[in-house]
């Protein structure tokens, strides 16, 4: 369902996505909004989206999961043991799911019966933001500033990076290269390391020299982009030269608070925030 008066801003934003003057990495198309929706649940949105493209959300106090279209129309709903902190899925269509709720730190397998089966457990503190790798493999950070690696049935666990202070590392992925990215909000940067967690750069800025607020959700796109979500400089940034970032879209688009993102078959990018608001931008060439 659209936010009412959201037509009028998606065709204000359109204008403005499709004259942006910004230049572009290679392969990525000029921004073009495609749809603006509210989530069907509450408050901070995390998403993730299947092989086949079905796409998955998680609310705030919510133990329910919804699968909603492009518009966010709602077409299957499924309960879950507790409220999500971060989802991710599997090439299998598992949906993995890291709790929020302070009473449980069970980082957790959702199949397609809808049992869940536990895989890990984040003690002594629980687990913000979770990704699964090509090999598919989870990683898995914790608020106390860890990195985990676990395989798919929770039987090889490995810590492989320690940051320093709570939510020194909120979410990582890895590139095709075995580099992973870690978003660090506490002091606004992105760490790259090697697939064992050694330390290879720090990046604070983009390469216009803008400084990071705080990177949030992160995903790899299919062309091996990086993209990452900064909370505070309502944007989202992607991987450009030497490893170094640069906006894609930002607050000119309509981004405000952005938190967690995914990419669809069709590369769309969604984008979920604070407020509840999911937008989906084309960005990428077909």
């Amino acid at each position: 369902m659209f936010v009412p008066g959201d037509l009028q801003l998606i065709m204000e934003n359109l204008g403005q996505l499709q004259t942006s003057s910004m230049s572009k990495p290679t392969n990525h198309t000029a921004p073009i909004l495609v749809s603006r929706f509210a989530c069907p649940l509450p408050g901070n949105t995390k998403i993730c989206i299947s092989k086949e493209g079905d796409v998955w959300l998680g609310g705030h106090k919510s133990r329910e999961l919804v699968k909603v279209d492009i518009k966010g129309q709602v077409l299957r709903r499924r309960e879950i043991q507790n409220e999500p902190n971060g989802l991710s899925m599997m090439e299998c269509g598992d949906v993995i799911i890291s709790p929020r709720s302070c009473d449980s730190r069970s980082v957790s397998r959702l199949l397609e019966d809808d049992r869940e089966h536990h895989l890990f457990d984040t003690s002594p503190s629980y687990s913000a933001g979770v990704s699964v790798t090509i090999e598919q493999e989870i990683l898995t950070c914790t608020v106390d500033g860890r990195v985990v690696r676990i395989n798919g049935d929770g039987t090889n666990v490995q810590q492989i990076y320690k940051g320093s202070g709570e939510w020194s590392a909120l979410h990582a992925v890895e590139s095709t290269d075995g580099s992973i990215y870690i978003s660090d909000p506490s002091h606004s940067a992105i760490v790259m390391s090697s697939k064992y967690g050694k330390v290879l750069s720090t990046i604070t800025h983009t390469t216009d020299v803008q400084q990071f607020g705080r990177p949030w959700g992160m995903v790899v796109d299919k062309m091996y982009n990086i993209l990452c979500a900064d909370f505070d400089n309502n944007c989202v940034y992607t991987t450009h030269q030497n490893e170094q970032m640069r906006e894609l879209v930002g607050r000119s688009h309509g981004i405000q608070s952005p938190t967690w993102l995914a990419v669809d078959n069709d590369n769309n990018l969604w984008i979920t925030q604070k407020n509840g608001i999911i937008n989906v931008v084309k960005y990428l060439a077909s």
